[in-house]
C-alpha cells in the first residue's frame, strides 16, 4: 500500500488546486490540509476510482495474444476477458476492497503530506549547508592542470 501512495503523491501534487510553485514546505503544507478535507478525499478518491474503472474495463486479448507462442500457439484461456473479469474470478469482492483503498489512499497521501511539510525545511537546510560545504572545498582546492 506505501508504494501505491507514491503515485498518488504525485498526482496531487500536480493537480493546481493542490499544489502551486511556491516554497515546498508551504505547498505540502497546504496538500496535507487540502487532503484532511472530506470533500477533496471524495473528489481524489472518485478521480483513483474512475481511473481504476477504467483499467479494470480493459480487454486484455492483446497480452493473451502476445502470450499464445509461449502456450504453444494454443489461445490463452483469458482471451476475450477484462482485467475486471479475471480479478473478479480471484476475489468477487475486489471493487469493493478497491473503492475502500481509494479513500485510505487518499488520507495515508495527507500524513505522508504532512509529515514532508514537518521535514523539508531541514532538508532545504542541510542541502544548503551541504552545497556551502561543497562550494568551500572546491575554493580550497588547487587548480588541476
Amino acid at each position: 500500500m506505501r508504494s501505491a501512495l507514491l503515485p498518488v503523491i504525485a498526482f496531487l501534487a500536480a493537480t493546481p488546486s493542490l499544489a502551486s510553485a511556491s516554497e515546498g514546505g508551504r505547498d505540502m503544507d497546504r496538500m496535507a490540509i487540502e487532503l484532511k478535507r472530506p470533500a477533496t478525499q471524495d473528489a481524489v478518491a472518485g478521480a483513483i476510482g474512475a481511473l481504476l474503472g477504467a483499467f479494470m474495463d480493459m480487454r486484455v486479448d492483446g497480452i493473451a495474444k502476445a502470450l499464445e507462442p509461449m502456450n504453444g500457439g494454443k489461445p490463452i484461456r483469458m482471451r476475450g476477458n477484462t482485467v475486471r473479469e479475471i480479478a473478479q474470478a480471484r476475489d468477487p469482492n475486489i471493487e469493493a476492497k478497491v473503492g475502500t483503498g481509494s479513500r485510505a489512499l487518499v488520507s495515508g497521501a495527507g500524513a505522508m503530506a504532512q509529515a514532508m511539510a514537518i521535514m523539508l525545511p531541514q532538508l532545504e537546510d542541510a542541502m544548503a549547508k551541504a552545497g556551502e560545504a561543497m562550494d568551500r572545498a572546491k575554493d580550497q582546492m588547487p587548480n588541476a592542470r
